[in-house]
C-alpha cells in the first residue's frame, strides 16, 4: 500500500476543476442529500416520533444511538465496497437505501420499523452518501484535491442552512409523515437520475472501481499502526462533541437561560463558518498539504467548548457555533485529503470507511454519555470544559505526530 505506486497507477484520473465539474456536482448533490440521514434533520421529528410510538426522550435517544452504532459498524464493510464497485453503482445503492428508509419512516407503524428506518437513514445518508461524496473527490483529483473536496462538501452546510426552516414549514402544511414521503420521492425521482447523468458525464471516474485484482486491505493492519492510533482521539472529537451539543441543545439552552430561537439563529453562523472553512481549507491543503494542517483543525473546536464553559452570556452561543462550524468545515477537507496523501488512492474507500465508522460510533456514544452526565448533576460548564480539554489533547497528539511532515 505505497502511495507512490498508487499515484502512478491512478495518474490517468488526474483532472482539473473544470474538466471534473460533473464529478464535483455529484459530490455536492450527495453531500446535500446526506442531510436526510444527519442528526440535525432527524432531530426535527423527535417530538412526532415520541408521540407516534409512545417513546420517552431517553427511549428515543437510546433507539437513535443503537441505530447509529449499528450503521457505523456496518460502514466498515459497506464503505470498503467503494474500492471494488463502480462509483455510480455505489451512488445508486445509497439512493435506493435512503428512499427505502424514508418510506419506512413515513409508513411505519411499529417501533421496530422506526428502528430499522433510523438505521437505514444513518447508513445510507450519513454513511454512504457522505462517504462517496468526499472519497470520490480525494481519489480522482490530485493537484486540485483540496479545492475539489471543499467544493463538493458545500452540500453539507447548504442542507444545514436550508432544510430545517423548509422542513418545519412543510411539517406544518403537510404533516410529518408526508414530509418523509416527499423526501423519498425527491431521492428516487430527482437525486437518483441526476446521479446517473452526472457520473455519465464524468466518464471514467463514474464507471471504474479503484482497485482491481487482489484486495489486501486489512482493518487490523490499518488500526494497528501507531500513527493511526495516535490520530484516533482527535478524529473522534468533532463528531462526538458536535453531536453531543446538538442533541442536548435544548437542555443547554435551558441551563444557560438562552431562548431556543436564538440557538436556531446561531445555526446560520455555524453553516456560514463551515462554508468559509471548507473553501479556505481547500486552498490551504493544495498549498501546504493536509499533513501540515492536521495539528490545527481541532483548535477552533476546543476554543468553542471553552467559551461555552466560561461564558454564560447569550453571545457565547454564537461564538460556540462559529467555532464548531470552523472545525467541521476544515475536517471535511483536511482529514479527507490527509488519507490520500498518506496512503494513495487504491484503498482510499476502505480507509475512509474505517475512519468514518469510528466517527459514526463516536456520534452514537455522545448523546447517551452526555445525557448521563447531565442527569447526574454535572453542569454545562464542566461538561463543556471537559470537551474542550479533550479536543486540545487530540490537537496535541496531532502536533507531535505531524511535527515533521514528509
Amino acid at each position: 500500500m505505497t502511495p507512490a505506486a498508487d499515484e502512478a497507477r491512478t495518474a490517468g484520473h488526474e483532472r482539473g476543476l473544470r474538466e471534473g465539474a460533473p464529478l464535483i456536482a455529484f459530490g455536492v448533490l450527495l453531500a446535500l442529500c446526506s442531510s436526510f440521514g444527519q442528526t440535525f434533520f432527524i432531530a426535527l421529528f423527535g417530538a412526532d416520533f415520541r408521540a407516534a410510538y409512545d417513546l420517552s426522550v431517553g427511549g428515543l435517544g437510546s433507539l437513535y444511538s443503537a441505530a447509529t452504532l449499528c450503521s457505523g459498524l456496518l460502514m466498515l464493510r459497506v464503505g470498503a465496497l467503494l474500492d471494488r464497485v463502480a462509483l455510480w453503482h455505489y451512488g445508486m445503492a445509497a439512493c435506493l437505501g435512503l428512499t427505502l428508509a424514508a418510506l419506512l419512516t413515513a409508513f411505519g407503524g411499529h417501533v421496530a420499523l422506526l428502528a430499522l428506518a433510523l438505521f437505514l437513514l444513518r447508513l445510507s445518508g450519513q454513511g454512504m452518501m457522505s462517504h462517496a461524496a468526499s472519497t470520490s473527490m480525494a481519489r480522482f483529483f490530485g493537484r486540485h484535491r483540496g479545492k475539489a473536496i471543499s467544493l463538493a462538501a458545500l452540500g453539507h452546510p447548504l442542507g444545514e442552512a436550508v432544510l430545517p426552516t423548509l422542513t418545519v414549514a412543510l411539517m406544518a402544511a403537510l404533516g410529518w409523515r408526508d414530509v418523509w414521503l416527499l423526501a423519498a420521492a425527491v431521492v428516487a425521482f430527482a437525486v437518483a437520475p441526476a446521479t446517473v447523468l452526472l457520473l455519465r458525464r464524468a466518464g471514467d471516474a463514474g464507471r471504474r472501481a479503484a482497485a482491481s485484482g487482489a484486495y489486501d486491505f486489512s482493518l487490523r493492519g490499518f488500526f494497528g499502526q501507531r500513527r493511526v492510533l495516535l490520530m484516533l482521539p482527535g478524529l473522534m472529537a468533532p463528531g462526538f462533541i458536535n453531536t453531543g451539543i446538538f442533541f442536548h441543545q435544548t437542555w443547554i439552552a435551558e441551563a444557560r437561560g438562552w431562548a431556543l430561537s436564538w440557538i436556531a439563529l446561531c445555526f446560520v453562523g455555524y453553516a456560514a463558518a463551515s462554508v468559509g472553512a471548507m473553501l479556505l481549507g481547500g486552498l490551504l491543503v493544495d498549498r501546504f498539504t493536509a499533513r501540515r494542517l492536521m495539528p490545527f483543525y481541532l483548535l477552533p473546536l476546543a476554543a468553542g467548548c471553552l467559551v461555552l464553559a466560561a461564558v454564560p452570556a447569550p453571545w457565547a452561543a454564537a461564538a460556540l457555533m462559529l467555532l464548531l462550524g470552523t472545525t467541521q468545515g476544515l475536517s471535511f477537507t483536511v482529514v479527507t485529503a490527509v488519507w490520500a496523501e498518506l496512503y494513495g488512492a487504491t484503498y482510499l474507500g476502505s480507509i475512509r470507511a474505517a475512519v468514518t465508522a469510528v466517527a459514526v460510533i463516536s456520534t452514537a456514544l455522545a448523546p447517551g454519555l452526555l445525557g448521563l452526565l447531565f442527569d447526574g448533576g454535572v453542569s454545562v460548564a464542566a461538561v463543556a470544559g471537559g470537551c474542550g480539554l479533550y479536543a486540545l489533547a487530540g490537537a496535541t497528539l496531532m502536533a507531535g505526530l505531524f511535527r515533521r511532515p514528509a
